[in-house]
This record gives C-alpha cells, structure tokens and sequence, in this order.
C-alpha cells in the first residue's frame, strides 16, 4: 500500500453504520466504478478475513508461535520488529519475508462461525456482481485490526491511479467511539498527484436537486440496485437512495422529506424479473417496468 506524501494524493470513502456485508460490496462496487472512469480496468479483487476479535486473537498467537521458529530466516534489518509484532510480516516486500509469510498459519483458518458466514457472504456477493476475486492470505492491513480487507490489482490503463485498499473496522470503531453499535467499512483511493490537473481537486458544481428516491427490499434487491444506480448514473439522472435501510416505511418517510415526484422501488420479486415498479408520490398510482427502460422512462418525468 503507497504511503501519502506530497506525490500521492489519498481520497477516502465510509460507509458507517452497517454491520451488513453490503456496506463491502457498496464499496468494492464504487471503487471498481471509479477506477473504470479513470481508465484502468480491475484485474481482479485480493479479499481476506481476519474476523472479530476473537479470531484474530487466535490467528495472532499461531502467527507468533510460528514466526518464532522462523527467527533465522527473517532479515536481521526487520528481525527484532517482526518478533516484537508478527503482523509486520506482511508489511515488507523483503523476498525472505514473502518466503515466509507464505507458508504462515492462513487467518481464514481461526475465523469464528459468525466471522466465517460474513466473509462467505461477502464473497458471494462480489460474484454476483461479476467482479473477478481471488483469497490474498498475506492481505492483512494493519493496526486497526480489520475485520475483512480488500484490494484491487489493476491491468495496465492509466499509471495515475496507485491503488484501491479499504475494509470492515467494527472492533477499531468500537474502541475509538465506546460505542457497541459502532460499525463500518472505509477504502482509500491512493493516486499519483504529478500530471493530475487542478481541476481534479476543485469541488463538484452544484448537481441538480433528484426527483426520484431508489427503494430496495431484501438482499438479492440490493445488489440488483447497485446495477440500478449505475444504470442511472451513466445516464446522469440523479436519484436519491440509501442501501442501509431494510424497511419500506423508512425509505418512504425519507423520500418524503426529500421532496420527490417519483419512487422507484425493487423487491426480491422485482429483482427475479428484471422490472422495478415507478410510484407517484403525488396520487401513488404506479407501473412496473423492465429495467432496460428505466433511464428513458424517467427522463420523461415531470
């Protein structure tokens, strides 16, 4: 992972407040849109899991156990950091290190039951959306303790673009916060400031209020929306949307608030069939139709 300073520029992006694996693949969707506009096309996604704490305790003390027995292989430059914190193994792109940090206990193996269901749900999720992945045991970001981490490895395109890392830091957010409630996902975009117009830093003008609200129902429907949003974005109509909420009657109190003309709401059936249903917020009449024509449709709206 590039280090900023004055040649690399990082830019942030969280999703607070969702213990759900959709606040990952929120993310890892976002981060692959964005590199594609910058011209680089994702090769594939390095996922790994360290799990909760409980799981990571476990790793950790296999990991000690074993870099102990390791000591004459470790570079003598790194020896002492190492022993001190096995997880700096990872840290160094030493050849001996990578040696050895191949053949170390697999994090994966320690996962808790709750930790592995959330990290297969994950995966089955980034292949649904169609986003090539493979396991990077040696991913394991650093001394926040990260529940899930993820990377993505680029093919060629633009040498702007350094990297796209992030993860899930519920534990690192319980402990800043002292709250039990607190959970997250967060990723950083690192990318070469030399050759990047000024342009790139100035704030966004002032987008067009949305008339329409994006509501979804169930999981299967959220991630279908992901493709909805993206469908909307490429043809500039603007929505508002919020893919934490599982309940109708939030989202509807809060397009509501925002003052739209239309809702566009997805359920599981919906999401089977390829259609969403276009609902006036004025009279509530509505029509079902196929997603391919979301885009024009809406642009016919007044």
């Amino acid at each position: 992972m590039p280090l900023p300073n004055r040649e690399t520029g990082e830019f942030g992006l969280q999703v607070v407040g969702s213990g759900e694996t959709m606040g990952e693949v929120l993310l890892l969707k976002t981060l692959a849109m964005i590199a594609e506009e910058w011209g680089v096309k994702p090769r594939a996604v390095r996922l790994n899991a360290l799990g909760d704490r409980d799981s990571q305790q476990r790793f950790q003390r296999e990991l000690g156990s074993f870099v102990r027995k390791q000591t004459e292989r470790l570079p003598e430059a790194y020896r002492d950091e190492i022993l001190k914190n096995p997880l700096r193994l990872y840290h160094y792109t030493d050849e001996s290190c990578r040696a050895v940090a191949a053949e170390a206990p697999r994090p994966t193996h320690f996962l808790s039951e709750k930790s592995r269901m959330h990290f297969r749900q994950v995966l089955e999720h980034v292949e649904y959306l169609g986003l090539p992945y493979e396991l990077d045991d040696t991913l394991v970001g650093d001394e926040r303790g990260p529940h899930t981490l993820f990377a993505l490895d680029f093919t060629g395109g633009d040498s702007t673009l350094l990297a796209c890392t992030g993860g899930r830091y519920d534990e690192y957010l319980r402990r800043e916060t002292r709250h039990k409630e607190s959970v997250g996902v967060c990723a950083s975009i690192y990318f070469r400031k030399m050759g990047v117009k000024p342009a790139v830093y100035a704030a966004p003008g002032r987008a067009h209020k949305p008339k329409i609200y994006f509501a979804q129902l169930g999981a299967r429907a959220k991630l279908q929306g992901l493709e909805v949003i993206d469908m909307l974005r490429a043809a500039r109509v603007p929505a508002w949307q919020s893919f934490n909420t599982t309940h109708l009657s939030v989202q509807l109190a809060t397009a509501r608030e925002k003052g739209v003309s239309h809702l566009l709401i997805m359920g599981q059936r919906e999401a089977l069939d390829g259609t969403v249903i276009v609902r006036s917020m004025q009279n509530s009449s509505q029509i079902t139709i196929m997603l391919t024509e979301v885009p024009r449709f809406l642009k016919t709206l007044r």
